[in-house]
């Protein structure tokens, strides 16, 4: 059996699908240790697995409610700052549990405080990849996260102009000077260098047998000649494994609820929620607001309309008429695999990605308006609620969105890696 240290560090979208993978890993006998903030200690227990903690629960806190991580000048300083203040501790909480000879890693691959370990330690490493755009790939790049006006969104939203886009801005940004979140990653990583003994450079990664885990299905994102070799897509891991489908009698009988999220670390979203209950006062249908920030809850809601500060989205969302999203791919996975149309609203980075895949698969539409406004929710959300071509490809999804793959699929090329000295195929 193996010893695994599974380390992450960041909302519940980037944790929660490695927890999946290590508790599979845990079940089949092997012994995990997951390396993460003490927000996930609950998690952690409950699937067995050792928890390490790195930072403090006020850390966590702190991060989940910078306001800067909801705004496309700031959100990279904002996740630069806070990945640096926990670099070090996360190097140190590896070095401490592992087991010479015996470890192996496994967690985000542009994690350098991970990769320092590997390097130091001599560990097997296994990358796992949450997110399609968090491998760079050129032939399927994301949504533009708006390097142009919004009136160019029906040109960049096609594939052509997709790739046109991105190189724009990737030619843009060569004659930028470094960004100064840049420089103090950069500053970061080379402090921890020599803060390990190690030398400057890190050594050419010497070519061979490779796994790369990607955490969602083949026809959520294709497979791209550009990914890195041994790349390959598992399936979702869900966690908490979704329960049955099942509606309740309440909710079969009359319109289902739409719900509203903006994700675990969306604070300082008053007006959206705002917007939300007011839509649902529009659209004479009852909702759910979920948060769990509630000063973000406006006072006296519609009736119909209620706060739901935390929900197991398996269940909440099988009972939903549509949910309206931020484009975080865990909850676009979980109303995947309970048929439930869908309304992103990205707002940074890969939302925008994640959204516009959602989109493409017919499920939903992805809505780049700002700000959001009651009126302009309705009218998104009309169209998802009546329209029989949405139920019908909701349907087709949620019989794919098989929740038992993503997790035993990605075990078992873990195992095979391990255990068999052969390449990936």
């Amino acid at each position: 059996m193996a010893h695994l240290i599974v380390a992450v560090w960041g909302t519940l979208g980037d944790t929660l699908p490695y927890v999946a993978v290590g508790a599979e890993l845990r079940r089949r006998g092997h012994e995990v240790a997951l390396v993460s903030s003490p927000a996930f200690e609950g998690q952690a227990r409950e699937s067995g697995l050792e928890f390490v903690p790195v930072g403090t629960a006020a850390d966590y806190r702190e991060f989940v409610q910078d306001s800067r991580l909801w705004e496309r000048s700031t959100v990279l300083k904002a996740a630069v700052e806070h990945w640096v203040r926990h670099a070090q501790a996360t190097y140190e909480a590896i070095v401490r549990v592992h087991r010479p000879g015996e470890t192996a890693l496994l967690a985000a691959p542009a994690n350098a405080a991970v990769r320092l370990a590997q390097e130091k330690l001599g560990l097997r490493f296994v990358p796992g990849v949450v997110s399609p755009s968090r491998l760079g790939s050129r032939l399927d790049p994301p949504h533009p996260s708006r390097p142009f006006p919004s009136w160019t969104d029906p040109f960049v939203r096609t594939r052509w102009g997709l790739r046109l886009g991105h190189g724009l801005r990737l030619a843009l940004r060569r004659k930028e000077p470094m960004a100064p979140s840049a420089q103090a990653l950069t500053e970061e990583v080379r402090r921890l260098r020599r803060h390990a003994g190690l030398p400057e450079q890190a050594p050419p990664v010497s070519p061979g047998r490779q796994l790369v885990v990607c955490f969602w299905p083949t026809w959520f994102s294709p497979p791209q000649p550009d990914w890195p070799k041994g790349a390959r897509a598992s399936g979702f891991p869900f966690y908490p494994t979704p329960p049955p489908s099942e509606v309740s009698p309440a909710v079969a009988e009359g319109p289902r609820p739409i719900v509203f999220t903006r994700g675990s670390v969306a604070s300082h979203q008053r007006a959206f929620f705002a917007a939300a209950a007011e839509c649902c006062r529009i659209l004479g249908r009852p909702g759910a607001l979920v948060t769990p920030h509630a000063e973000n809850v406006p006072k006296g809601l519609p009736p119909g309309v209620r706060h739901v500060s935390f929900a197991s989205f398996g269940k909440l969302f099988a009972e939903a008429g549509a949910v309206v999203h931020h484009g975080g791919i865990g909850t676009v996975a979980h109303a995947l695999a309970a048929g439930a149309p869908q309304l992103a609203l990205p707002i940074v980075g890969e939302q925008f990605d994640v959204g516009y895949r959602m989109e493409r698969l017919g499920v939903g539409s992805m809505l780049t308006q700002e700000p959001v406004t009651a009126d302009g929710l309705a009218r998104a959300l009309r169209p998802l609620v009546t329209s029989g071509r949405f139920r019908r490809r909701c349907q087709h999804f949620r019989d794919e969105a098989d929740w038992r793959p993503g997790s035993s699929r990605a075990a078992d090329w873990i195992e095979d890696w391990l255990t068999e000295p052969r390449p990936v195929s």
